[in-house]
């Protein structure tokens, strides 16, 4: 069986989760390359930010912002995730591709996540507990679900079969 992902909303949380990455470009822009810049040349300082320093700052955020929507648009049209009577894999990325299989019968807990940005878009993460592995993170993260009490339902049907 596989589950039924919206990969849109998927792709538009993907990318304001990594909203911190692209505020931290900007900060760094502005807080360290600026200033050096600045103290290198300093005649006009006010005509060299607008003229030379302005407009790159500007073109490598635009960069940034559109990389970072290609690439998790790109990221959301790559998640996968099935279950079999036996195994539960979770297939995504693009760059650095990741596939997960666990055996049913060793899940030990299933949550169902819904931060404010998924729930604007009607989206739910599904974490993926199993036995041994600790309790800070989840050993499969199911993003961008529409339906996450069937996909619940279906692994614990899973996990009940497994136990027969």
């Amino acid at each position: 069986m596989n589950f039924e992902i919206d990969r849109k909303a998927a792709a538009i949380a993907l990318t304001i989760m990594q909203a911190p990455l692209v505020a931290t470009f900007v900060v760094f822009y502005y807080f360290i390359v600026t200033p050096t810049y600045s103290l290198q040349y300093s005649v006009a300082l006010n005509g060299v930010f607008i003229v030379y320093i302005l407009p790159i700052f500007l073109f490598f955020l635009t960069y940034f912002l559109f990389a970072f929507l290609w690439l998790n648009n790109l990221q959301a049209n790559k998640l996968e995730y099935s279950l079999s009577n036996e195994i539960l894999t979770a297939k995504r990325g693009v760059l650095f591709k990741q596939i997960s299989s666990i055996p049913v019968k060793n899940i030990t807990d299933i949550v169902m996540v819904q931060g404010p940005i998924q729930s604007f878009f009607n989206i739910w993460s599904v974490k993926i507990k199993t036995a041994g592995m600790g309790q800070r993170d989840s050993e499969v993260l199911l993003l961008g679900l529409k339906n996450p009490e069937i996909a619940k339902n279906e692994i614990i049907a899973a996990i009940e079969n497994s136990n027969k």
